[in-house]
C-alpha cells in the first residue's frame, strides 16, 4: 500500500470518532472534527442520522482500518505484526496490540516527547559527547532500523563515525556558524554582499564535496592527507579564477560606467549648445525691430 499523503482529518471523519493524528490540533476548535463529523465524500452529510446496518465483515474492517491509522502503519506492515502475534503465545488480539504499543514512535508519543506518532518516528541525535552519540545510533540502528536519524557532529572525525553508521543527515556543530562569521568579516574588507554570497556558497559546497571525497579513505592516514591536499589546491585554483573573473567584470563595468559617463556629457552638451543657438536666433529678430 503507498503512503497516504492527503489530509489526515478526513481519517478521523471516515472512522467516526477523533484519532488524534495531528496532535494538538485535535485538543483545539480548529480540528476539523468538530465543524465535519460526518464521513468524507459527496454522501457523507446525506447519510448523518440514517446509520445502515453494518455486517460483520465492516465491522472488522473498521476496527482493522481504525488500528492501522492510529499507529501510522501500512498493510504489508500489519500483516507482519499480525503474522507474529499469531506465533506468539496467548491471545493474537493482546499480542498485536502488545507489539503496536512497544513500537519507538508510540513509546516516543505515550513519554510525551511528541505531540504525535508520525512526529515520533525521526530520533534527532544533539548529544555532546561523542561515545554517547555513537552508542545512541548503534541503539537506533540494532533495534530500530527503519528509524530516521538526524544527527549532530562535533567535528570531522564524529562525522566520520557517524556515516560508517548509515546517517546520512549530519550537520556539523559549528560549520554554518563559522561561515557567517567570515561572510562578516567578508564584508568588513570592502567586498559586496553579492560578491560575499558567492565566495561563502563556493567554500560552502566545496567543502561538503571534499569530506564526501575523503569518507571513504578515512581511516587511511596516507591517502586522506593526499586528498585533503588535493582538495585544498582546488579550492585555490578556483578561488583565484573567481577573483580574476571579478576583477575582469569590475573593469568592463568601469569601462561601460565612463562610456556612460561621455556619452551623458556629450549629450548635456549638445542639449545646451541647442539650446543657447535657440536662445541668440530668437533674440536677433527683437534687436532688428528695435533698430
Amino acid at each position: 500500500m503507498a503512503r497516504y499523503t492527503e489530509a489526515v482529518c478526513r481519517l478521523c471523519r471516515r472512522e467516526g470518532e477523533k484519532l488524534f493524528l495531528k496532535g494538538e490540533r485535535c485538543y483545539t476548535p480548529k480540528c476539523s472534527f468538530e465543524k465535519r463529523s460526518y464521513a468524507p465524500g459527496m454522501h457523507g452529510k446525506m447519510n448523518v442520522g440514517r446509520p445502515g446496518r453494518e455486517s460483520d465483515y465492516g465491522k472488522q474492517l473498521r476496527a482493522k482500518q481504525k488500528v492501522r491509522r492510529v499507529y501510522g502503519i501500512y498493510e504489508r506492515q500489519f500483516r507482519r505484526f499480525y503474522g507474529q502475534a499469531l506465533r506468539m503465545r496467548g491471545q493474537t488480539g493482546p499480542n498485536l496490540l502488545t507489539i503496536l504499543e512497544t513500537r519507538l514512535s508510540n513509546v516516543v508519543y505515550r513519554l510525551g516527547f511528541a505531540a504525535s506518532r508520525a512526529q515520533a518516528r525521526i530520533l534527532v541525535v544533539a548529544v555532546d559527547d561523542v561515545e554517547q552519540s555513537l552508542a545512541v545510533v548503534d541503539l537506533a540502528r540494532e533495534h530500530f532500523p527503519h528509524l530516521a536519524l538526524v544527527a549532530r557532529a562535533r567535528d570531522v572525525t564524529h562525522w566520520n563515525g557517524l556515516r560508517e553508521r548509515g546517517v546520512t543527515r549530519v550537520q556539523r556543530e559549528v560549520f554554518e556558524s563559522s561561515l557567517v562569521s567570515a561572510a562578516c568579516v567578508l564584508e568588513l574588507m570592502g567586498q559586496t554582499p553579492d560578491e560575499v554570497k558567492v565566495h561563502v556558497g563556493r567554500f560552502r559546497a566545496h567543502n561538503l564535496a571534499l569530506l564526501e571525497q575523503m569518507y571513504p579513505h578515512h581511516k587511511d592516514r596516507a591517502k586522506l592527507i593526499a586528498v585533503a591536499k588535493q582538495g585544498r589546491e582546488q579550492l585555490e585554483a578556483q578561488m583565484a579564477q573567481m577573483h580574476t573573473a571579478m576583477r575582469e567584470t569590475r573593469a568592463a563595468s568601469l569601462r561601460a560606467a565612463q562610456t556612460l559617463a561621455e556619452s551623458y556629457t556629450a549629450l548635456v552638451s549638445g542639449v545646451l549648445i541647442g539650446m543657447a543657438d535657440a536662445l541668440r536666433q530668437s533674440a536677433a529678430p527683437k534687436a532688428t525691430r528695435k533698430k
